[in-house]
């Protein structure tokens, strides 16, 4: 049967094929198959922990919605003062990855956004894609949120301000955290155990995740890369691995048998490496791998020698399938300038809203120091600090939230209020003219 079916349909008609169906099918499959849980964007509230498949629905990057405000029906999401996410995105150009805010328009890449589900039954739980749904309890969405705004980096020119008129004895923050700060742990991306769905379950979850603090060299597994998980993910990745192997030794010239033996290869480590992880013996996945999918892969790239011109258009048709890798796309010197601005606007504003809705007393020194993105950086952490130190910690409601934060801003203002408005003003000043 296989022999007969291999000999009406070629190789790569098959792979272009199967690239179609996945482009056409797979998302409308999963939206009719009632286990889709997008929502639109009038839908998302500050807290939500959200989540845009990629890769043709292989696999989630998840982020946390930090502000929300109402816009017009034709809005495109593409501004973060309509919505802004904080996520971690991968490595990109020899970073090593970068916790940021984005507008939901960057971070859903022309894809539907959805929302994971916390505190579901354990049927759900088993029945539904790992990453979208949790038994866990979440906590409220402002220590959620708080957490999100604590770990970001405010834009340099923020930093350098604050630092340097801290050093003057003018600033709002004292040299001693200016500079722990500024060298705070960076954070290295990893897919398995430091990545944007761990992230997002430390914002909601805190401790529970695994992680105490984000910034640190705590390490834990996400849903997604949880044992058994992620074999399944190695195994189904190895076949594209394996091909883009062949297809870069076959445009460099190799001969089919090369190829073939170069895509077998690169699909068997590629299946180890995941086995790896679970402690599984290497050699004996990479040998099954090998030989199950040798005689397919010496098929596929024997055709592509052949038909080098068709090869390449497949594979272009392969990087175009719905959840594929973003592309970075260069900025000029203006828009990084704008970005930098936007994102310090949000994160004031987020801030900023975030406490207007705790409805607490805010003092005019911290009031005035709140026009600084790096102090409501500094402040979400500090509150963070504050709340996870309760007795039961955190506060298990907005109600306990606002108690909390209300007694902490109170111990502010208790402090110095006069030296504390003057280093407020001089810090909001400072950034105002970076």
């Amino acid at each position: 049967m296989t022999a007969a079916l291999a000999k009406l349909v070629k190789p790569l008609d098959f792979v272009k094929g199967a690239v179609e169906v996945a482009r056409e099918s797979v998302p409308a499959a999963y939206e009719k198959s009632g286990l889709s849980q997008a929502v639109a964007k009038n839908e998302l509230r500050p807290g939500d922990h959200i989540y845009s498949w990629r890769l043709g629905h292989t696999y989630q990057h998840h982020g946390v919605v930090v502000h929300c405000s109402e816009c017009e029906e034709e809005c495109t999401h593409d501004s973060m003062h309509c919505c802004a996410i904080v996520h971690f995105r991968p490595p990109l150009d020899g970073d090593n990855g970068l916790i940021e805010i984005t507008s939901l328009a960057s971070f859903m890449e022309g894809r539907k956004v959805s929302r994971v589900k916390y505190g579901v039954q354990d049927i759900e739980f088993y029945v539904r894609r790992p990453g979208s749904v949790t038994t866990e309890r979440q906590d409220p969405w402002p220590v959620a949120t708080l957490r999100a705004l604590a770990v970001l980096r405010p834009p340099a020119p923020d930093v350098a301000a604050e630092a340097a008129a801290a050093l003057q004895g003018e600033g709002a923050i004292d040299p001693q955290q200016a500079a722990h700060w500024d060298s705070a742990e960076e954070v290295v991306y990893n897919l398995l155990s430091k990545n944007s769905e761990l992230f997002a379950r430390w914002c909601k979850l805190g401790a529970v995740s695994g992680i105490r603090h984000f910034r640190s060299g705590d390490q834990a597994r996400s849903l997604q890369t949880s044992n058994g998980r992620f074999i399944r993910l190695g195994m189904g990745l190895a076949a594209a691995t394996a091909m883009g192997a062949g297809v870069a030794a076959v445009a460099t010239g190799a001969t089919a048998a090369a190829a073939a033996g170069t895509a077998a290869t690169a699909g068997a480590e590629a299946t180890a490496s995941a086995a790896v992880t679970e402690g599984i013996a290497a050699t004996a996945v990479a040998a099954a791998a090998r030989t199950a999918g040798k005689s397919a892969i010496s098929a596929l790239l024997a055709d592509a020698v052949r038909h080098p011109k068709k090869a390449v258009e497949v594979a272009k048709r392969a990087v175009k399938v719905p959840g594929g890798f973003g592309k970075h796309k260069s900025k000029t010197l203006d828009e990084e300038a704008m970005l930098r601005r936007e994102s310090s606007e949000c994160i004031v504003s987020a801030t900023q809203k975030l406490l207007t809705y705790l409805d607490v007393r805010v003092p005019e020194p911290v009031a005035l120091a709140l026009e600084s993105p790096g102090y409501c950086c500094r402040l979400s952490a500090l509150l963070v600090d504050v709340l996870e130190a309760e007795q039961h910690p955190p506060a298990r409601s907005v109600e306990a939230c606002t108690t909390v934060v209300q007694r902490y801003l109170d111990s502010l203002q208790a402090a110095d209020p006069v030296p504390a408005a003057a280093a407020a003003a001089a810090a909001a000043a400072a950034t105002a003219g970076a």
